[in-house]
């Protein structure tokens, strides 16, 4: 049993060295590992035992993609709610505001220095195009998706495709968080879940 035991981190790069080394299959994603229970090799040993039948395992197979394809779809969909109707519009009211702000103390102020604030408006501007460009990204992919009959191909395109953007729309709307006044964020942030929860 020594082969298969990893008392170190599994979800670090070296993990996936060791596995390498040690001739073990380390699939990554829920799509990837999913065929592993139809392929010749779980149909046997599970036949051998009494276990499960092929008929069983391949059934089993097709819920687990249906599962992963559902469940994928949803927060999908729920990602691109929030982002269109809480962050995208948290985020264009706190730069509205601050526009105003860098223009009040302009008129009053004319050589006040607003160089922060405009500095900040722009990061803000620049997010928030950041997001419409994955949100754009992720509402096309998953449109596509949708049309995916075979379960074992959707399930590739969510975790192949799909995920990365949603990742990287993620951050973009971190990135974000931290530079919009706590008033203006819609939902509490990752500060106060984590630390003040």
């Amino acid at each position: 049993h020594a082969r298969i035991i990893f008392n170190g981190d599994g979800y670090a790069h070296e993990w996936e060295e060791e596995a390498a080394r040690r001739g073990l299959a380390n699939h990554r994603t829920t799509a990837d590992a999913l065929p592993c229970m139809v392929d010749q090799k779980s149909i046997d040993l599970f036949a051998e035992f009494g276990v499960l039948t092929e008929t069983e395992l391949r059934s089993r197979y097709e819920v687990k993609l249906e599962k992963y394809n559902k469940i994928m779809n949803i927060e999908c969909r729920t990602m691109k709610r929030l982002v269109r109707r809480d962050y995208l519009p948290a985020i264009n009211r706190y730069a509205a505001k601050l526009a105003h702000g860098i223009t009040a103390i302009k008129e009053v102020l004319p050589d006040g220095d607003t160089s922060f604030m405009e500095e900040k408006l722009r990061r803000l501007v620049a997010g928030a195009a950041e997001i419409n460009i994955q949100l754009e990204k992720l509402h096309g992919l998953h449109r596509a998706s949708v049309e995916i009959a075979d379960q074992q191909e959707r399930a590739n395109m969510n975790a192949h495709e799909i995920v990365p953007v949603m990742d990287a729309l993620r951050h973009a709307v971190d990135e974000m968080e931290i530079i919009v006044e706590r008033e203006a964020w819609p939902v509490p942030t990752y500060n106060e879940i984590l630390f003040y929860a």
